[in-house]
């Protein structure tokens, strides 16, 4: 009878300290969709030439220049990179007709604080550098809707949206790298 209860004390004990141990992860999903009057693959080109990976390369600038320029103060430097959303006719479900508008939406999982047009990641940290990302290089346009009634940058005739990206110094920068991801949503009308 002790050995039936001790097997039993033991058997609690061990799911107890199971359970103890056990640990719940948490996470965010991100869902992107939308709802058009045509459908089309958008390429993503930078100062006119498309990147068939959407990558825009920002270029490489030396920390002492940056510095100087900038003084350790919060600013855009470097070249400004014409970035454009261009939709692929071949690929429209439809026709395309881009006459009626767009409702674009880009969004990103971390902002600078004091200027939520800059994007940064875990990369911010390292360099102390983010990205200015701006509809039309003057229409903030991170995590928000525009529409293009609004007078952003759009080309209503190929239903190409134009975008501006800029390093941009958070601060004193350091070596290191300027990277960011942002998601983006056209929705034609």
């Amino acid at each position: 009878m002790k050995l039936k209860s001790l097997i039993v004390s033991l058997s609690l004990a061990s799911t107890c300290l199971l359970s103890a141990n056990a640990s719940a992860n948490t996470g965010t999903i991100n869902f992107i969709g939308s709802i058009s009057t045509t459908t089309c693959e958008i390429q993503v080109a930078t100062d006119g030439v498309i990147s068939p990976d959407h990558v825009v390369d920002l270029g490489s600038y030396l920390v002492s220049d940056v510095n100087t320029l900038t003084g350790g103060a919060h600013s855009a430097f470097g070249t400004i990179k014409d970035v454009t959303l261009i939709p692929d006719p071949s690929t429209c479900s439809v026709p395309a007709d881009f006459a009626g508008g767009a409702e674009i939406k880009v969004s990103t999982n971390s902002t600078f604080g004091p200027n939520s047009n800059v994007i940064t990641s875990d990369d911010s940290a390292i360099s102390n550098a983010g990205i200015e990302f701006l509809l039309g290089g003057v229409t903030p346009i991170l995590n928000k809707t525009v529409s293009t009634t609004d007078g952003v940058d759009y080309d209503s005739n190929n239903g190409e949206v134009q975008f501006t990206a800029q390093p941009y110094a958070l601060g004193t920068v350091a070596p290191g790298p300027i990277s960011g991801t942002a998601t983006f949503s056209v929705s034609y009308k």
